[in-house]
Parts: structure tokens; C-alpha cells; sequence
């Protein structure tokens, strides 16, 4: 069974990278991309918990990098922070309702483009730096 699960998985993630990449690179809402592979990588963590969650998050994050001119490994790191923190973060509610997936699924694009523009201004990116990154931040919550 685990073996379907991977392959199950791995299927998942390399669809969520050809959709952001392809189809939802064209849609812009305020300078913002609607990002399919965060939410993919909150699903994950949802039904598999903390651990296959970073290594989807970091490996849909490397294919979504790929296709993206910034240093290779920012989006592989925001994705994987927030598969660690939507696992964590749903692990933690004793009676789960309806809302907390879709509420941890805004959150972690917010949470995703937050740390991706913050790791690269540390990498020296500063075009990620100025006040439109903030609205955008939030577009893509909006999004999510």
C-alpha cells in the first residue's frame, strides 16, 4: 500500500508543477500567480502529517524552481516550511471543522510568499524588496 501511496504522491506533485507552471503562469490578479502547488503541498500535510509534507514541499518546490529565474532552492525551502507548518498547524485543532483546510490553505500561500520574498532579499534579491511585494503577499492569500 505504501508503494501506491508514493507513487500516488509523486504523481500529485509533478501534475502541480506542470499546472503552475504552465496554465496558472499566465493568470495575474495584482501582480500575483494563483498557486496551485502550495495547495498541493497543504493536502499533503492535511492526510500525511509533518514528514512527507517537507519532502513534497521541497520536491514540488525544486520543480516549480526549474521553471523560475531566482536562485534555485527559494521556493524549494518556502514550500517546504509550509508543509512542516500546515501539518503542524491542522495536528494541532482536537476537533477539526470544515474551515480549518481551507482557512490553512490561505494561510500557507501567505506563509509561502512571505518566506520566499524574505529568503531571497537574504539571498541579495532586492527586487523582492519593495512595498508592492506586500500586496502582492496578500493577493496571493487572496488567491489561496
Amino acid at each position: 500500500m505504501a508503494r501506491y501511496r508514493v507513487l500516488l504522491v509523486s504523481t500529485l506533485g509533478v501534475l502541480a508543477v506542470a499546472v503552475q507552471t504552465e496554465i496558472c503562469a499566465d493568470l495575474r490578479v495584482m501582480g500575483a500567480v494563483p498557486d496551485v502547488a502550495v495547495l498541493s503541498v497543504v493536502a499533503v500535510a492535511i492526510s500525511l502529517g509533518p514528514g512527507p509534507a517537507v519532502f513534497y514541499g521541497f520536491g514540488v518546490g525544486l520543480g516549480v524552481d526549474a521553471y523560475s529565474t531566482m536562485p534555485l532552492g527559494l521556493g524549494a525551502l518556502s514550500y517546504a516550511i509550509v508543509g512542516y507548518g500546515a501539518a503542524l498547524g491542522y495536528a494541532g485543532f482536537l476537533r477539526a471543522s470544515r474551515w480549518i483546510p481551507i482557512a490553512l490553505g490561505g494561510l500557507g500561500t501567505v506563509a509561502s510568499a512571505a518566506t520566499f520574498a524574505l529568503a531571497g532579499v537574504l539571498v541579495g534579491q532586492d527586487q523582492l524588496l519593495p512595498t508592492h511585494t506586500l500586496a502582492v503577499v496578500v493577493a496571493a492569500g487572496a488567491l489561496g
